[in-house]
């Protein structure tokens, strides 16, 4: 259950930093925002298919 608990702090601060992180690209360019969000798409892909082969 603890396991759990963290799991999910640690995503909801995950997903917080990953929105900031592109209303801050956005705000300075738009296609730097967009930059920045389809890399955060394809680390997250990739963080989930990793965690699926274990």
């Amino acid at each position: 259950m603890n396991k759990k608990i963290f799991g999910l702090i640690g995503l909801a601060g995950y997903i917080l930093f990953l929105a900031v992180l592109a209303a801050v690209a956005f705000k300075i360019n738009f296609w730097l925002g967009l930059l920045v969000i389809s890399i955060e798409m394809m680390v997250t892909c990739a963080i989930v298919v990793k965690d699926n082969k274990n």
